[in-house]
């Protein structure tokens, strides 16, 4: 488990998306259980799914 502490903006900022693109991705990987959100609190549930998801492995 990964726990982060960025708002939506600064994810964005971070990996040059849009804030709205990512309040839609945050709302998805939510729904799918591979994160949990509380404020700007990020925790990642499923790490290997996430990687697979991104095209890491």
């Amino acid at each position: 488990m990964v726990n982060l502490r960025l708002t939506h903006k600064e994810m964005a900022a971070w990996i040059g998306a849009t804030r709205e693109t990512v309040s839609f991705a945050v709302t998805d990987l939510r729904r799918e259980g591979l994160i949990e959100t509380e404020g700007k609190r990020v925790v990642l549930l499923d790490r290997p799914a996430l990687t697979r998801l991104a095209g890491g492995g």
